[in-house]
């Protein structure tokens, strides 16, 4: 019988064709988040800072920055921390989706090539929100520095992890690298350098010494404001008692009345509507009106520093 080795040669397998990226919606972004959220619950640069998110519930959401209500331009950063939450800008994400789909990078990882990416963004907001936690939300040039000493030893420690997932360049991976190379070879020096030309911000004792006076003087305001109502509410219910005296004539009591609600206006409703003739918003009063928490501040920025000298020193 005559047989074909063609016809019975074994059908050769059909080659799987390889996942293709996904495209940019709603749902990566959710997908992105999430593996964001898994990364910074196995790395050690941020276990205290993803830590802080968890029992501070932190939302982590996307969407597109814009100007915020304090009037700064958002709108070439990649997150920010704000109103108990993390925005992710959806423009630089989706910046970010495109690079990568660009760069050839497999669907199978691309989540995850995103997410490891994207991290060091979000470690520095991450870090804001535990600042806030710990001490206050001090705007200072030393808030800043921790928050990049955080992104810099995320960077290094994704460097060990995901040397593949950081090979894709874009312009992510760029600032990362430029960051963490600045730092390796000039120390803490290179964060110092970079916030003095790019942030507008004083140091701690700097701030200090132009808010505890301030301080000192509303509340002294406060003081003579609530005298004044005490010392007219006095004198009303002595008038409306039957009293007759000196404080009971018509001129006396619209003095208190207008010194009353001078000293209301100007100084009460100060604190009250956040700002009033550039004295002090109500948070910044709270910040500063109690010297152990000003203290503890202090000491909190002072050990940030000194450990970015520590990581430089174990780097060489």
């Amino acid at each position: 019988m005559f047989s074909n080795p063609l016809l019975n040669a074994a059908t050769p397998p059909t080659k799987t064709p390889a996942a293709e990226p996904p495209p940019y919606s709603t749902e990566l972004e959710e997908q992105v988040i999430a593996a964001v959220k898994q990364l910074m619950a196995n790395l050690k640069s941020v276990q205290e800072e993803y830590q802080g998110l968890i029992e501070k519930n932190r939302r982590i959401e996307v969407g597109d920055l814009g100007k915020l209500k304090s009037g700064l331009n958002f709108s070439d950063t990649g997150a920010v921390f704000g109103q108990g939450k993390i925005t992710i800008s959806r423009p630089k994400l989706q910046n970010l989706h495109d690079a990568l789909i660009n760069a050839k990078v497999p669907g199978a990882g691309f989540i995850q090539v995103m997410a490891i990416q994207f991290l060091p963004a979000l470690a520095h907001e991450a870090k804001h929100a535990l600042n806030k936690m710990s001490v206050g939300a001090y705007n200072v040039k030393e808030n800043e520095f921790s928050a990049y000493l955080t992104q810099i030893k995320t960077i290094l420690e994704l460097r060990d992890r995901s040397k593949r997932a950081l090979s894709y360049k874009t312009d992510f991976t760029y600032a990362w690298n430029r960051l963490a190379d600045d730092f390796i070879t000039h120390g803490p020096g290179a964060i110092w350098y970079y916030l003095d030309r790019h942030y507008d911000l004083p140091t701690f004792e700097e701030l200090a010494r132009q808010q505890i006076p301030k301080v000192k003087k509303y509340e002294h305001d406060i003081n003579i404001t609530q005298q004044v109502i005490g010392d007219y509410d006095h004198a009303r219910r002595e008038c409306d008692g039957g009293n007759a005296g000196d404080e009971c004539r018509n001129d006396a009591l619209e003095e208190y009345d207008e010194q009353a609600a001078l000293r209301t206006q100007g100084q009460i409703q100060g604190i009250e509507n956040l700002r009033e003739a550039d004295i002090l918003t109500r948070s910044e009063w709270l910040l500063w009106r109690n010297p152990e928490q000003v203290e503890r501040a202090a000491l909190y920025f002072a050990d940030e520093v000194a450990d970015a000298d520590n990581l430089w020193q174990d780097l060489q």
